[in-house]
């Protein structure tokens, strides 16, 4: 019943109000990506296996066809959904983790469906319309299995094999999954090899498979894969000052019960439980402090929040399970409920706050694009893939350039877009405010057009953050 109740909870306040925001990059490009290749059949026109950081031909469909039936809105709940799935699969795991009695099972489950479900990176994970949720709920379900296969005394053949399809097509849908994959298989090796049938069974339907098919994907796709390493880990720079902010974020509701669980596990000497599932939550976070990378930190937090949950739900039962005399523990459990419902409320109303305002709401200089835009416009837009999204019915998105990348006669770069709006190249320029933030390359070539376009162009459309201009000829 209490279950029922943290995923029938953890649903609703996923679905309130789906359309928060205008979409933002990532979300639009996913759904332009995928109804150019579902409708077009064209995957290669943007390049995508350059950046995307993933398989192009799974989630961009999937949310391209959500879209098609209630726009991003549409795509945001396919999210929601996937991320109900993943607290199942993280209450089934921790019941495996748990101690042997029923109850201290169901306990173990309960509070860490309730952690993961309330947490604020599980919030705005769930809520946003990219690949990250499928990745990670495949993630939890491929661990899930290998946690079942390692404790079924007959070796399951099937069991292992799931696990390291599931793990593989969390690689697949997500490339930064990949750091988890050697301590997956160092582990599942430490696991089994004093086990002769388990040692063949996890050697040749999981550590083998998953070996093959990640080598050979990361064979295939090298040159896209080194494009995304280029673009996207030896570029950005950030202070550990960054990475404090958006860990304290991530984990500061959180950090208490895992602390809790921690002491729960070490407490009842379950020592090697405790160091996998701290090795599981520090792994991602070592990996962006390696790269020195903070951009997507945020939403990678989930798997250590996932782990934490683990830590949290597995030990604290066992701490509380040491209480005497039975009075105590059972006004102990009595505030545990009134606590983890007080954390839910909390931590999603300060999520709700926080994410659902990320970033600058551009829907009205949207809505105007999409009334303005007409088929065959050259269109320059700094706010990006929103734009193509949102004009697609009318302009082929060819037609429509942001300010990544472009390439007018023998310029590229700044010079060619400062060439272009020259020469009266673009119809129509939507440009943003100086106001609101940019990146520094971003920033330089906004003030290099904005400086040109009087030139050219006149404004038609002004809304405080947006402006839109329309061609002098």
């Amino acid at each position: 019943m209490l279950t029922t109740a943290v995923l029938c909870a953890s649903t609703l306040v996923r679905i309130r109000n789906l359309n928060y925001n205008a979409p933002f990059t990532d979300e639009a490009i996913y759904i332009v990506l995928g109804r150019m290749g579902l409708f077009d059949r064209d995957f290669a026109e943007y390049n995508p296996q350059s950046w995307v950081g993933g398989s192009v031909y799974l989630y961009p469909i999937i949310s391209a066809a959500a879209a098609n039936l209630g726009g991003v809105a549409g795509s945001r709940f396919i999210n929601v959904v996937l991320s109900i799935f993943a607290l199942e699969f993280t209450y089934l795991t921790a019941i495996r983790l748990a101690q042997n009695t029923r109850t201290d099972r169901f306990k173990a489950g309960l509070i860490s469906a309730v952690i993961l479900g309330g947490s604020a990176t599980g919030y705005y994970v769930s809520r946003i319309a990219t690949h990250d949720m499928l990745s990670f709920l495949f993630f939890s379900m491929s661990l899930y299995y290998l946690v079942k296969a390692l404790q079924t005394p007959t070796p399951n053949a099937r069991l292992y094999f799931a696990s390291a399809m599931l793990m593989a097509g969390a690689f697949l849908i997500k490339t930064v999954i990949l750091v988890y994959i050697p301590p997956v298989i160092a582990f599942t090796y430490l696991r089994v090899r004093k086990n002769r049938k388990h040692r063949i069974f996890g050697t040749g339907y999981l550590i083998i498979p998953l070996a093959l098919v990640t080598v050979g994907s990361l064979l295939i796709s090298r040159e896209m894969l080194a494009a995304f390493i280029r673009g996207h880990v030896t570029i950005t720079y950030d202070t550990l000052q960054n990475f404090r902010e958006v860990i304290w974020g991530g984990f500061r509701y959180i950090l208490p019960f895992a602390l809790l669980g921690s002491a729960g596990l070490i407490s009842d000497r379950k020592y090697s439980v405790f160091a996998v599932l701290a090795a599981g939550t520090l792994w991602i976070i070592i990996w962006h402090l390696a790269v020195s990378r903070v951009p997507a930190l945020d939403k990678h937090l989930y798997l250590s929040v996932y782990f934490m949950a683990l830590i949290a739900g597995t030990g604290i039962p066992r701490l509380l399970k040491k209480l005497r005399p039975v009075k105590l523990k059972t006004s102990f459990y009595s505030a545990l409920i009134l606590i983890l419902a007080g954390y839910f409320v909390v931590s999603v109303n300060s999520a709700a706050r926080l994410y659902d305002n990320y970033w600058y709401d551009s829907r009205p200089v949207l809505s105007y694009m999409t009334g303005v835009v007409k088929n065959g416009d050259k269109v320059l837009a700094e706010t990006g893939a929103p734009v193509i999204y949102v004009t697609y019915e009318k302009n082929h998105p060819i037609n429509t350039v942001t300010f990544d990348w472009f390439r007018y006669g023998n310029s590229e770069g700044t010079a060619a877009y400062a060439e272009a709006v020259r020469d009266g190249y673009f119809d129509i320029i939507e440009l943003e405010s100086n106001s609101l933030p940019k990146l520094a390359e971003f920033s330089e070539l906004h003030r290099r057009v904005a400086s040109i376009i009087p030139e050219n162009y006149r404004l038609i459309y002004e809304n405080r953050n947006f402006y839109v201009y329309r061609r002098l000829f």
